[in-house]
């Protein structure tokens, strides 16, 4: 406990990227709602700022995603100037757009392009920044940070409007981004997430993207709702602002829930889990908004966008243990699945804005709800159901049986008799009905379970049991884990090495690179205080006595 109230202390990183959160939410609403002039909020005026901002933001996740698969070497540059110079220039032309009302709707397009793909930058490198620390410091300093963004934006109602709108682009924006260049000296660019050479380990990518498709799959569904509630909530630009206040609540009584909790116990999440349990809510409020006062669609886009604003805090944590477990850069982890998440909100809003201008607006809200009904029992569907495995037992299951026609004479009959059922011997008449008999094509490891198909079923599976204990062996390395604060991958790594597996074989087993592997062990010796495998079989054996 007294180390976790070591790391919650305040320290650069955490108050930096707060700063950069709560000066970022003044225009994360499709328009800077609480700190610009009502004015310059119609409804066009709003939908061609967002759209360009929305677009150019998932862009640049895209391009930086690739860009680290195919040139790492660049990524692992700090970049801090290609995300801030964009970033102060769209703020710049925000405010020149209050000036000059002639071309207020060029200077916002071009201003919200920029600013979306400044803020975009500035997300990927503060992702890296975090995922490059220790475990521990790098969660600790983000979930810190979105306390601190919270306080520091209802701070920022304090001063005068006329004032904050200068103080983000001239005094906050300066100031994150300076401690982003000091912080970022420190990341160590040996490890394997950012030495590792993508073309040369395609398995470990193909592999990466199997992992991530599901919860990918469950943040994008949830955008795309979000993207349409934001449209059908944008005819009063008044609500951004309750909006953006919901939201800033919502991120700040997760953060301290989860380290509340993280203070006494072990803290795992499970988003395929998460997000099943969100569905049934999410479709019933839903189907009732056609059926409710506007009011209530505008309040619901808020809570919508408050779960939004959670899942994407979700998603750089899980993204960040991907990279360390797997090796694989972060810019290519987060790069990719938030490119896909934004580009469905961006979507959404897209769709939903098309749908408000052509239609009434009581069919037009029941059309949206339809629309986000059908894309989240879509994804539901798809997280939990192999459609390939469906078809399949479709047509092989032995509920409903028709034989063969020109066959039904051999089937039937023994030497001229038809076989009656209660001919047949116990065992084999107990074997037709036995419905935990395994299933011929799906084969068992040796712990008893039926074998994953890929290294993605492993993990799905892995998360929704508890660890099963294979031999000896594997409870004493389960020991070491709780007493010695291992991580689900370096456990893993510590079994194999204690079973004498060549770095190579741990490899392939797991899906990731030499070095990775190489790295997993240099971090689990260092934790354990030990430097050879014979010492940590001696350790694992001294624990579980």
């Amino acid at each position: 406990m007294k180390t976790l109230q070591l790391l919650m202390k305040p320290n650069i990183t955490a108050l930096a990227y707060a700063m950069f959160m709560a000066t970022n939410a003044a225009g994360i609403w499709g328009g800077v709602f609480p700190f610009l002039p009502f004015d310059m909020q119609s409804n066009a005026l709003l939908f061609w700022f967002f759209l360009a901002q929305a677009t150019t933001f998932f862009a640049t996740f895209f391009f930086v995603s690739g860009l680290s698969y195919f040139t790492p070497s660049i990524t692992a540059r700090p970049l801090v100037a290609g995300a801030g110079v964009p970033y102060f220039l769209g703020w710049a032309l925000i405010i020149g757009a209050m000036y000059f009302a002639d071309l207020r709707m060029p200077l916002l397009v071009v201003g919200g392009a920029c600013l979306g793909t400044g803020s975009a930058g500035f997300y990927l490198l503060w992702q890296r920044l975090f995922m490059a620390k220790e475990t521990s410091r790098g969660v600790v300093d983000l979930m810190m940070g979105a306390v601190y963004s919270a306080v520091i934006y209802f701070a920022l109602y304090l001063i005068p409007r006329a004032i904050t709108v200068y103080l983000i682009p001239f005094a906050f924006m300066p100031l994150f981004a300076l401690a982003l260049v000091v912080c970022s000296r420190e990341i160590d660019l040996s490890q394997p997430m950012f030495a590792d050479e993508p073309r040369k380990n395609r398995r470990v990518y193909r592999n990466t993207l199997r992992v991530l498709y599901r919860s990918g799959l469950c943040v994008a569904a949830l955008g795309f709702c979000t993207g349409c509630m934001r449209a059908a909530a944008i005819e009063q630009p008044e609500m951004g602002s309750y909006v953006n206040i919901l939201s800033m609540v919502a991120l700040l009584a997760a953060a301290c829930s989860i380290l509340a909790i993280w203070r006494s116990r072990d803290v795992k999440f499970n988003p395929l889990a998460i997000f099943r349990a969100l569905v049934p809510a999410a479709l019933t409020s839903l189907v009732l908004m056609p059926f409710l006062p506007a009011v209530y669609t505008q309040w619901l886009s808020a809570v919508f966008y408050s779960i939004y604003g959670i899942a994407l805090l979700l998603m750089m944590i899980q993204t960040g243990q991907i990279s360390r477990d797997l090796g694989v850069h972060p810019f290519f982890v987060y790069g990719l699945l938030g490119g896909v998440v934004y580009l469905m909100h961006d979507l959404g809003f897209v769709i939903g804005s098309a749908v408000e201008l052509w239609g009434i607006y009581q069919p037009a809200r029941i059309l949206l709800a339809l629309m986000m009904v059908y894309a989240l029992a879509m994804v539901y569907f798809l997280c939990h159901t192999s459609l390939k495995t469906t078809i399949a037992k479709a047509f092989s299951d032995d509920s409903i049986e028709l034989l063969a026609l020109a066959l039904t004479g051999k089937r039937g009959s023994a030497e001229g008799r038809s076989v009656p059922m209660g001919a047949l011997r116990a065992s084999e008449s107990d074997a037709l009905w036995d419905i935990d008999e395994p299933s011929p094509e799906a084969p068992f490891d040796e712990t008893g379970h039926e074998a994953p198909e890929d290294a993605s079923a492993a993990l799905a599976e892995a998360d929704d049991r508890e660890r099963t204990f294979t031999d000896r062996l594997s409870k004493q390395m389960d020991a070491v884990r709780r007493t010695y604060g291992l991580s689900a991958r370096e456990t893993e790594v510590a079994e194999a090495v204690a079973r004498g597996k060549t770095v190579k074989r741990i490899a392939e087993e797991l899906f990731v690179s030499e070095n990775t592997v190489r790295t997993h062990t240099r971090r689990i010796y260092a934790k354990l205080g030990i430097h050879k495998k014979s010492e940590l079989i001696d350790l694992a054996q001294s624990i579980s006595r």
